[in-house]
């Protein structure tokens, strides 16, 4: 046993140096990996094909535009979402940009769509790297930032998706990155261009994460007592980047989101639900309180200089003033609301788990083992009696303290995410929108209208064919009795869709491909990461003439 030992601590020995070394490297090839491998095999999803519409209308009008004189883009029917002449404002515009230039270099197609994020999702985790090494001066805990944001697989699902979730991740880390290197006493001529553009593109990527980000500098600024000279460097900064983003907010009715009506029931809910997101998917209870424990005790319990102290309270920061503006102001609380976020817990993970390290390194081996191949940290305290027996939707008969609910069941399951991740990257999968534009396409004919109650912009996105119905009812009682009807099984207005057919003369025709609601939606407790077995498959009605 002896022998063994030596054995192994001289091979690590000799293999470490290495590791050290080319690191960078590794985290690029085996990003690349789970970021595209298999990018185009699951097909765009009702939200991802709006992202795509939307961008593919860029490319050839100039402009996003939500009407195209065939098919209205309309998802939330009580917001604004375009313009009185259908430009779209409800998302600002830079990942349109980008889908829009894979477009042209690689075609309208699945993987083209995609790549633009899953480069934006590598990029992140490069540059987190490169961050945490430069401002903790501790190669092993940006190895484990890294390498904890590598293997977090939400974070993977959302930066394999055609919509802004990784970008706003990308540019949150840019950002702090370059306000940190604002602060300093020698400052390189970039650095304020740096700031002012990584700040305007996270604004055009996601102003839902922008705002609670300035707000959060804004108070870290003040706390850290900064000398007169940095104070004219910063308000130059801000200076600028308020002049680029303003007019853009006032264009794109930043304000016009929801209906931001504060409610101490909908603010608690949201915050659970938040809370039980990050603790039961990236950063466990037992070791947030190790955390705790640590920091509060200053920099001699995290052994942390007062410059990386100060870089972890901002980092702390961001975290909680972002949890309370969309706890306090969003109608709807999932996971890709916070995406931005995860780069900032891995870190505070990884200083945690290089503290227990010191201690023990036999405990710090086992604890990367939990953290990236299971949840079995995770599932504390969710698993307990007393935590699943409590009922949040106890407290007021409200929908989202019900979903409040049903997350921390989810929570509370044992889990083995990256095996599951790595099976769907090696793996087929058969979702609803797959099944229905293939049908489509084999059958049916241009000009003819599709009526369906969900799902309509992959439709609209893979065959070009007219929509009526949708999420926003779009010429449902215009459509009469359309050459096609798919009466989803969790769709909307279905009794209106049974009138339609009942008065019609249709067939109904089951395609083997189930009929589940979200498709290939990110968020963790929905995401599917196999084909769907075991429920009803999609039934298209067809007209006969």
């Amino acid at each position: 046993m002896w022998c063994y030992t030596d054995v192994r601590e001289a091979s690590l020995r000799k293999v470490w140096p290495w590791v050290e070394k080319n690191f960078f490297w590794l985290l690029l090839v085996v990003g690349a990996v789970l970021l595209f491998a298999n990018l185009g095999n699951i097909y765009l999803w009702q939200d991802e094909a709006e992202t795509a519409l939307l961008s593919q209308r860029l490319g050839m009008y100039g402009l996003p535009l939500a009407f195209d004189g065939r098919n209205l883009i309309r998802q939330a029917p009580q917001d604004v979402q375009y313009t009185d002449d259908y430009v779209w404002v409800y998302h600002p515009w830079f990942p349109f940009y980008l889908t829009a230039l894979s477009f042209a270099l690689l075609g309208p197609t699945t993987f083209a769509a995609r790549l633009p994020y899953a480069l934006a999702g590598l990029a992140t985790i490069l540059l987190l790297y490169y961050c945490v090494n430069r401002y903790f001066r501790d190669r092993r805990i940006a190895m484990l930032s890294a390498s904890f944001l590598l293997f977090c697989v939400p974070f993977l699902l959302h930066a394999r998706q055609c919509k802004y979730f990784p970008f706003a991740a990308l540019f949150t880390v840019a950002l702090l990155d370059a306000y940190l290197r604002l602060l300093q006493d020698h400052v390189p001529d970039f650095i304020l261009p740096y700031f002012v553009l990584a700040g305007f593109l996270l604004f055009q990527s996601n102003f839902g994460a922008f705002i609670p980000i300035i707000a959060s500098l804004g108070i870290h600024f003040l706390l850290s007592r900064p000398g007169w000279a940095v104070v004219k460097r910063m308000a130059l900064a801000m200076s600028i980047l308020f002049l680029f983003t303003i007019p853009w907010g006032v264009y794109l009715q930043a304000w016009a989101r929801g209906r931001f009506v504060f409610d101490v029931y909908r603010f608690s809910g949201h915050m659970a639900h938040y809370i039980v997101y990050i603790t039961g998917w990236i950063l466990p209870w037992p070791l947030v309180l190790c955390f705790a424990c640590w920091y509060l005790r200053g920099k001699n319990g995290l052994r942390l200089t007062e410059s990386e102290i100060s870089i972890v309270n901002l980092y702390l920061l961001v975290i909680l003033i972002t949890l309370l503006f969309l706890s306090a102001t969003f109608i709807w609380m999932y996971f890709s609301y916070i995406v931005q976020l995860v780069p900032l817990l891995t870190v505070i993970l990884a200083l945690t788990v290089r503290k227990i390290w010191d201690r023990s390194r036999t405990l710090g081996y086992v604890l990367l083992v939990l953290l990236v191949g299971t949840n079995m940290l995770h599932i504390f305290p969710y698993c307990l009696p007393l935590a699943r027996e409590f009922k949040w939707a106890s407290l007021a008969p409200r929908r989202y303290l019900a979903e409040t609910d049903a997350l921390i069941e989810t929570a509370s399951r044992v889990r083995f995410d990256l095996a599951n991740y790595i099976y769907e990257l090696t793996h087929d999968y058969d979702g609803p929108d797959e099944g229905i534009v293939l049908f489509l396409r084999e059958h049916a004919s241009p000009g003819d209208i599709v009526l369906t109650s969900y799902g309509e912009l992959p439709i609209v996105f893979y065959t070009g064919l007219d929509i009526a119905g949708g999420l926003s009812a779009y010429r449902l009682e215009q459509v009469g009795h359309p050459e096609w009807v798919i009466d989803r099984r969790e769709g909307f207005y279905r009794e209106a869709i049974a009138q339609i057919i009942a008065n019609g003369n249709y067939e109904a025709i089951e395609i083997p491909y189930p009929d589940i609601l979200w498709g290939n939606r990110p968020v963790p407790e929905y995401h599917k990461f196999a084909t769907v077995c075991g429920v009803p498959n999609v039934v298209i009605y067809h007209r006969l003439d």
